[in-house]
């Protein structure tokens, strides 16, 4: 009965403790707006800098700056 019980109920409990522990440890460090490293990653023209969707979600919501979604290296140049 406990093992029928364990193989219905066993994958339920393991989904809740791996999302709780997604919730409780994700890291929190590319949340946090540094107006310097996102003027740097305006101009960068690398693959991974360019391609990244952290660092253009963090630049869009940054409330103080307002950035403006251009996708040129140029406006950090002038």
């Amino acid at each position: 009965m406990l093992k029928r019980l364990w193989l219905i109920l066993g994958p339920v409990f393991c989904a809740l403790v791996l999302v709780f522990s997604l919730i409780m440890f994700y890291p929190a460090k590319h949340l946090s707006h540094d107006y310097n490293e996102e003027k740097n990653d305006a101009v960068a023209l690398s693959p991974s800098s360019f391609k990244s969707t952290n660092k253009k979600m963090r630049a869009l919501s940054d409330k103080r700056h307002l950035f403006v979604p251009f996708f040129g290296s140029s406006e950090w140049q002038r």
